[in-house]
């Protein structure tokens, strides 16, 4: 017990190190999300090394990105949005399918969501990947007002598989519906 509380207690660089564990070690994923919730916000620099593209594989960004919101606070929301905001660009598509998710679950005003992260989701539905395509329009279906008509008719048209086009259908329907 003694042990677990000085090490709750340790300095921010062994928690950081602990988190990027959590997020990097084969474990299974409800032992990855107890030991990322456990050291909450104060652990974020671990979380900003498991997401560097230079040092890791797309694996354990993609870990990190389904892990950011135990990381979120008041104090570290703006620096959480900046890692999302970079995430976006990553070369793996898994992974900026996962920010594209992860970007509008940050936990900010509506319309400041709306105002300053829909705009950086828009573009995505012009991906390369179909993958990031769908995640797109999946996220910006609850926000049809915002998408322009020629972006949503252009990923329609991008992806023209039967099977994976309902979700871009469904976004083009909702934004006819919501101008």
């Amino acid at each position: 017990m003694v042990e677990n509380v000085l090490k709750s207690q340790g300095p921010d660089e062994d928690l950081a190190q602990r988190v990027f564990e959590a997020i990097t070690q084969s474990q299974s994923w409800t032992e990855r999300v107890n030991a990322c919730k456990a050291i909450g916000p104060k652990g974020i620099a671990g979380l900003a090394k498991a997401l560097d593209p230079s040092l890791w594989n797309w694996w354990n960004r993609r870990n990190a990105l389904q892990v950011e919101h135990l990381f979120q606070s008041p104090e570290t929301i703006e620096e959480i949005l900046v890692m999302l905001k970079r995430a976006l660009t990553d070369n793996c598509k898994k992974v900026r399918a996962a920010a594209i998710e992860s970007l509008l679950r940050v936990d900010i005003p509506e319309e400041r969501k709306i105002k300053e992260l829909v705009p950086l989701v828009i573009p995505m539905l012009d991906d390369r990947s179909g993958r990031v395509r769908r995640r797109a329009a999946w996220v910006l279906s609850r926000y049809p007002a915002q998408v322009p008509v020629e972006a949503a008719v252009r990923a329609v048209l991008k992806d023209p598989k039967s099977a994976r086009h309902y979700m871009l259908s469904s976004l083009l329907n909702a934004v006819s519906k919501g101008k």
